[in-house]
């Protein structure tokens, strides 16, 4: 990782969701253990997997700690307040206290039981116990204790860990979890970044953008009579779901409402809802729904869809570019379409003598991940 890196190195968020999976599911073990009636064979092999997942979670912690003491971490924001700043480092390093205490605690428990029991991590190999307590029925209550605690506190350090990434990212729109991820900032799925599979695993899921109307415009452009025009569609919606590393997963959909659409001139915009051209009585509404979206080899992306308008479709592709390192997401789009293919115009202007049979459409996008 270099020094001036925005995010941690690969090795350092493969550790951390690795950890964060392991803990999630040894958690839920104990507590599934400890509360729910099971019977003798699945209490006993869920026992298996609890110790199995400690003793990933700390072979994990010790990885991640040492290579958190010889990997320079990325910067915190600059807007971060010094208390925050603060807070944040006692933080990341009572969880690094805590999450080599709880699998350690349960080794000592495990090691120091009465009833001797192997630890065979996964059904691969055995792990040796603890060679001074083992047996010692003293210290298998004491290490029981702290056992139990430490988890209490690890549960509510995490808990703490969470709603400051989600305060940072919804509050100061600082996303911070895009650091400990592997996939250049805004291309990710926030927050929901991680699933668990047939015990533990990962799973990334392609980003939910929600755009600002404020900021964002649709504009649409030609000529009239040898004159430019402009106009734009003052009412619009669209769902962005986007991430460079997973195009697959990538869709936009995008509304119009026609009856919107103002030029800043009083005869087009009396002319554009009528009939012949718009047709807002019977087609309210037009839409642009994607098929798929691509990657462009000179840079940049494609996205091909239907387009409908005045209730016909027609298939579209434009490109569009995206600033994945602005705050927020900057998108811009370009694409010509050809008004007599959705019959704008064609009983008055069927020939393109006034106005111009192309029109281009203009897309300026500005969002941030949902």
């Amino acid at each position: 990782m270099r020094d001036d890196s925005p995010r941690y190195s690969s090795v350092a968020i493969v550790l951390h969701w690795v950890m964060a999976v392991a803990f999630v599911l040894m958690l839920g073990s104990g507590v599934v253990m400890s509360n729910v009636e099971l019977s003798k064979t699945l209490q006993f092999n869920l026992y298996q997997w609890h110790k199995s997942l400690g003793v990933l979670l700390l072979v994990t912690a010790v990885l991640r700690l040492v290579w958190r003491l010889l990997h320079r971490p990325p910067a915190l924001p600059v807007r971060m307040k010094r208390l925050e700043r603060r807070a944040a480092k006692i933080g990341h390093w009572v969880l690094y206290g805590l999450m080599i205490a709880l699998p350690l605690s349960g080794w000592v428990m495990v090691s120091s039981s009465v009833y001797g029991l192997p630890t065979i991590v996964f059904g691969w190999f055995e792990w040796p116990h603890v060679p001074a307590v083992v047996g010692n029925e003293m210290v298998n209550n004491m290490a029981s204790e702290v056992h139990w605690i430490v988890a209490l506190l690890f549960a509510i350090a995490i808990a703490g860990h969470v709603v400051a990434v989600i305060k940072h990212a919804v509050r100061d729109k600082e996303h911070l979890l895009r650091r400990m991820w592997w996939v250049k900032a805004h291309s990710l799925k926030s927050v929901l970044l991680v699933g668990l599979m047939l015990g533990f695993g990962s799973m990334a899921e392609a980003a939910s953008y929600v755009v600002d109307p404020t900021t964002s415009e649709v504009r649409f452009s030609g000529e009239h009579a040898g004159d430019a025009f402009e106009g734009r569609f003052a009412t619009w919606s669209a769902e962005i779901v986007f991430d460079a590393e997973d195009l697959a997963a990538s869709h936009i959909t995008a509304r119009f409402d026609m009856a919107s659409a103002v030029t800043g001139n009083k005869l087009y915009d009396g002319t554009l809802p009528q009939a012949d051209w718009f047709d807002v009585q019977n087609h309210a509404e037009a839409s642009f729904v994607s098929t798929m979206v691509s990657a462009k080899p000179e840079g940049g992306y494609a996205a091909a869809g239907e387009l409908t308008i005045r209730g016909i479709t027609q298939p579209v592709t434009f490109d569009f570019t995206i600033e994945q390192n602005a705050q927020p997401v900057i998108a811009e789009g370009y694409f010509v379409i050809d008004r007599l293919a959705y019959a704008i115009g064609k009983g008055s202007d069927p020939d393109a003598e006034w106005v111009s049979q192309e029109i281009a459409v203009h897309l300026h996008i500005e969002a941030t991940v949902q």
